[in-house]
């Protein structure tokens, strides 16, 4: 395995599920796009088959059938059975992409080791999302992390039970996304939101000029981003740049100090203090592990 600072500046990594004893998954992948990469040419779906495609940054075009969509940072795209989809004749841009390529079953079958009674609704839930287009919860972002970290930890004899729980979880979360973000002028302020604190997490946003973007006051603001993402816009801010420092230091590109002011902490401190609460390590460590102290 390699180290874990090397497995995010991965450019493209393929899971096949099959592989690690979950055949429900055909595919969980992730690319980390420096530079746009060929086009995707027309592709149809198998009649017992979901995609999943969770765009974590940038931006990319889709078309499915003859419409199309543009995803923006922390969106979902679902693609159904028999479903034609491409990248609309564009190249595939700059970001990070994870997705998911899953076997629907019939009725009698098991789904992700859950027996038919219960794999039934969530299968049912799956098929029904509506629209097939939306903006993700922070929560999403995580177990997809977790999911492609818990796959390159050292084997285990519960590594697969791991990666089940993950999956089921990732489905559910996914549905109620669907459920709760959808539509709505204010819910598109919001995604374009979420998607320049990702851009910009070097830069000063403080809640105040974030509700300034949308137009909204300070108060309706919070109401309503927590109402899209799950969590307040100051911990949606913190965690978007504490995990923004994992993978900065996990790389050994900088220094904790260097780190905690290139994003916007007052002091390496406080940037301590946060990271530990979020990571339940000290960043010093994780620095160690790159062969960066302070």
């Amino acid at each position: 395995m390699g180290t874990q600072r090397h497995l995010f500046t991965r450019p493209r990594v393929i899971i096949v599920g099959g592989m690690i004893g979950i055949p429900d998954l055909l595919l969980f992948g992730r690319y980390n796009n420096n530079t746009a990469q060929p086009m995707i040419a027309p592709h149809r779906l198998n009649p017992n088959d979901l995609l999943i495609c969770y765009l974590v940054k940038g931006r990319q075009l889709y078309r499915v059938g003859a419409k199309d969509y543009l995803l923006q940072g922390g969106e979902v795209l679902v693609v159904f059975p028999n479903e034609v989809y491409s990248t609309a004749e564009t190249p595939q841009e700059k970001g990070i992409l994870y997705w998911l390529h899953l076997r629907i079953p019939a009725p009698t079958e098991t789904f992700l080791d859950l027996p038919p009674d219960q794999a039934g609704p969530l299968v049912r839930a799956l098929r029904q999302i509506r629209p097939q287009h939306f903006p993700g919860s922070y929560e999403l972002k995580h177990l997809c992390d977790e999911i492609y970290l818990t796959y390159h930890r050292p084997w285990s004899p519960l590594r697969k039970t791991r990666l089940t729980n993950r999956l089921i979880a990732f489905l559910f979360q996914l549905i109620d996304s669907a459920r709760q973000r959808s539509g709505g002028d204010v819910t598109h302020r919001l995604r374009n939101v979420v998607a320049y604190i990702e851009e910009h997490l070097t830069a000063p946003l403080s809640v105040p000029m974030l509700a300034r973007q949308t137009g909204l006051s300070v108060s309706r603001f919070k109401t309503q981003f927590k109402e899209a993402t799950g969590l307040p816009p100051g911990e949606y801010v913190l965690r978007a740049k504490i995990e923004e420092a994992k993978r900065q230091l996990s790389h050994g590109q900088t220094t904790v100090t260097a780190t905690a002011f290139g994003l916007g902490f007052t002091s390496s401190q406080y940037f301590a203090t946060v990271f530990k609460r979020y990571t339940g390590q000290r960043p010093s460590a994780l620095g160690k592990k790159a062969g960066h102290g302070h």
